[in-house]
């Protein structure tokens, strides 16, 4: 009784109450599956000898609402050697980075370009081999500018000569 003695008195003063909207997290991942991806073939690395790529590209099918706003892709890769192409509903989005190491490169995906509903990602392959691997692929909502702010750096430090891992002290 007193809580709604409280908020009768509130109301009578001329206050007013809002309650925010619970919005759901801004980042939210596609996929999160290892993919392979590569021309059959010959391998690139001695390491995968023996293996087939999954696929000679990437697709996945996604439902999202339209963006008003520049929203981010995420996409975890390592191995890119050469130009993999990456589009949005047959729009061209940009390209993987060239970096061996695992990374994560961070594309815009401009106001329109996402629909309500269905929505296609492709990652195309070059003409060439090369073997690369995508780990997970993410998207943000908000602008790149804003989705990045939230990242988390890893350092790790290895001894050059025995590959042994330092400790920070």
């Amino acid at each position: 009784m007193k809580a709604r003695r409280l908020l009768m008195v509130l109301l009578g003063a001329g206050l007013t109450i809002h309650s925010q909207p619970i919005h759901a997290e801004p980042r939210r991942v596609l996929d999160d599956r290892s993919h392979h991806l590569g021309l059959e073939g010959e391998r690139e690395w001695r390491d995968l000898e023996g293996t087939v790529p999954e696929a000679r590209s990437l697709q996945i099918t996604f439902d999202a609402h339209a963006n008003a706003q520049p929203s981010t892709l995420f996409i975890r890769q390592r191995d890119v050697k050469l130009k993999w192409t990456v589009l949005l509903n047959g729009r061209k989005l940009g390209a993987l980075d060239l970096m061996e190491y695992p990374e994560v490169t961070t594309i815009t995906v401009s106001a329109g370009v996402l629909r309500d509903g269905e929505n296609h990602l492709s990652i195309l392959s070059p003409e060439m081999p090369d073997d690369i691997f995508i780990e997970e692929i993410a998207l943000d909502s908000r602008a790149p500018a804003e989705a990045c702010r939230d990242g988390i750096i890893r350092v790790h430090v290895s001894d050059k000569e025995s590959r042994r891992r330092c400790l920070a002290g």
